[in-house]
């Protein structure tokens, strides 16, 4: 009997979770038609979701289909920010060899409320976790990271996981004929960072491919986390109504922002904190120094200071 009910517990939570998917596909800002099945699912993968480019979903209308499978859990509190799943090595090689899948876990609430999250996994990912977890450590899962699909949506997921995923076939990803100094130039790309929107502006969060460009083709090169993004300009800096016009780099890192003002003044600001700590590097030259000690002066005062294009720091 406690078979029975497990087993119509987990196929209820899997009716939820594919109804809820099927939501997010049927919301009339989206063109997508998803075909995934509640019940009887196929290995590794529980349908597709066919993205169009508009509402009559003609067949001229079909940019491509999005392989996927939906996961359901229950749960007795969301998850806040993002969640991990675990997932056999043997699905991970199913997906390579389909050339890339997207996955959702759907938490469910006693109440019947659901949450996605989702993840997009193309080739070159997949071929990293099998090659370094299958063939290397011989593990027989591994656990990958899902983002809430309330940050951005269903259509936006499909749309980005065909427009890469044609770029990463499996044949270029094990055999590219090229070395990097062949390549004309590089490009980045990330399926989830979008700086128009909060919730995905953070850009150390995310993942990025790293493609080898040579004439119209473009070769996956390298998975990536951004560690550090460098800018320089001319600014200018208040403190007590004292304005000062310098050369200033802005190096922002995960936790901290560094400020070389310049070449000569560096300040670090830890953003879980309002200390500032700074150091002189070098006053080569007069005018230099004639620009930052009457500034250095006003910072150990204690006094505000604002960076026009930053926050106020105290």
């Amino acid at each position: 009997m406690s078979i029975y009910v497990s087993e119509f517990a987990h196929l209820q939570l899997e009716r939820i979770a594919v109804a809820a998917v099927k939501a997010e596909a049927n919301k009339p800002s989206s063109l997508l038609n998803a075909n995934i099945s509640e019940g009887d699912k196929g290995i590794s993968f529980d349908g597709e979701i066919l993205v169009f480019k508009d509402h009559s979903e003609s067949v001229d209308s079909l940019i491509g289909k999005v392989p996927v499978q939906v996961k359901g859990t229950l749960v007795d509190s969301f998850s806040q920010g993002k969640r991990t799943f675990p997932l056999g090595l043997d699905h991970y090689r199913n997906y390579y060899n389909s050339n890339g899948v997207v996955l959702f876990v759907v938490e469910i609430l006693k109440t019947g409320e659901t949450k996605i999250f989702y993840k997009q996994l193309l080739p070159k990912e997949l071929r990293e976790i099998i090659k370094c977890y299958g063939e290397v450590k011989n593990q027989k899962q591994r656990s990958v990271t899902f983002r809430p699909l309330s940050e951005t949506s269903l259509d936006a997921v499909c749309r980005r996981f065909i427009h890469e995923s044609k770029k990463q076939p499996p044949i270029l990803i094990e055999n590219n004929p090229f070395k990097e100094d062949e390549f004309t130039s590089f490009e980045l790309t990330s399926l989830t960072f979008d700086p128009k929107r909060k919730e995905t502006s953070n850009i150390f969060e995310h993942d990025f491919t790293l493609y080898g460009i040579k004439e119209n083709l473009n070769v996956p090169l390298h998975l990536a986390r951004i560690h550090s993004v460098s800018t320089k300009l001319k600014e200018t800096v208040v403190i007590d109504n004292n304005e000062y016009e310098f050369n200033l780099k802005i190096t922002e890192e995960p936790t901290k922002k560094i400020f070389l003002i310049e070449d000569s003044l560096e300040l670090k600001y830890n953003v879980n904190d309002t200390k500032m700590n700074f150091t002189i590097r070098r006053l080569d030259s007069l005018a230099t120094q004639l620009k930052i000690i009457p500034f250095l002066i006003d910072l150990v005062s204690g006094k505000e200071i604002y960076f026009t294009v930053d926050e106020q720091f105290s």
